[in-house]
């Protein structure tokens, strides 16, 4: 079965006609522009395909720069942990001193005490006084170096608890960074493509964010001192002032509002004609 061409059912005037418009430079011209239109929709679709691959790639970035802070941190937790463990061990042993120490003061101080209820020879006494002092002395020592030991273990301690506190913010930053670059919100508008694209945009509508505003505004200007639109708006603003300042000027000398003789465009040259006398 032979297939109709879509026009052969049409009279032959008809169909010269639609055949003449099809061919005519009226027409020729509607597919050019046609195409323009098409191109610059995808030349968007590009611009926009630019600024995610940019963004992308920013946010990359921005996750490979929180990795060396979670390293080392990570490095310090570890330094942290072998200086707790030899804090506690310094601190056994200083402990074990301490206490030591504190026997052998106790026991010089009880012999001390001893030979002096027994009377025993001066020397002895002597003897016995200054072993029991310098036992004070050395147990004190050793009590302070004790202290010291805890509190450097309580100091090594709370490092190693801020540091840990360090890691996990510094891996929760990684891991929300890590969620942008897998799942990223829309990519701002790159000054490329407001310059290419933007008061297209904005002509049709597209929503814009503030800064984006700022700068098609800026291209928006730029176009109208060229056109010569600042003198145009200057002369309508200053046109706008000197009607406003005449009128009210004008309202000065006016009967209040409400008044018979108030005209009802105060704008306008008014002189009031009052009634002839007797009238």
């Amino acid at each position: 079965m032979t297939a109709v061409a879509p026009l052969d059912h049409l009279p032959e005037a008809l169909r010269a006609q639609l055949v003449a418009l099809l061919q005519s430079d009226d027409m020729e011209a509607l597919k050019f522009r046609a195409e323009a239109i098409r191109l610059q929709g995808e030349a968007s679709k590009l611009l926009d395909q630019a600024d995610r691959l940019e963004f992308a790639a920013t946010l990359r970035a921005g996750a490979a720069e929180l990795e060396p802070p979670l390293a080392d941190a990570n490095a310090e937790i570890t330094r942290l942990v072998a200086a707790v463990a030899a804090a506690v061990q310094a601190e056994r042993s200083a402990d074990d001193r301490s206490r030591a120490a504190a026997d052998n003061s106790r026991l010089a101080a009880d012999a001390e005490r001893r030979a002096a209820r027994d009377h025993a020879d001066p020397a002895t006494q002597t003897d016995l006084l200054v072993r029991a002092r310098a036992a004070s002395d050395v147990a004190a020592r050793a009590q302070a170096a004790a202290e010291g030991a805890t509190a450097h273990l309580r100091s090594v301690e709370q490092q190693l608890s801020a540091a840990r506190q360090a890691a996990e913010k510094a891996e929760e930053r990684l891991r929300l960074a890590g969620q942008l670059v897998d799942n990223p919100p829309a990519a701002p508008a790159s000054a490329w493509t407001l310059a290419l694209d933007g008061v297209r945009r904005l002509l049709m509508g597209d929503q814009l964010t503030d800064s984006d505003r700022d700068l098609v505004a800026l291209f928006v200007r730029n176009a109208a001192l060229n056109l010569g639109l600042d003198r145009e708006f200057a002369r309508a603003a200053l046109a706008q002032r000197d009607r406003e300042v005449e009128a009210k000027a004008s309202s000065m000398f006016l009967p209040k509002p409400g008044h018979p003789l108030r005209p009802a465009n105060p704008g306008a040259t008014f002189v009031p004609v009052l009634p002839a006398p007797g009238r």
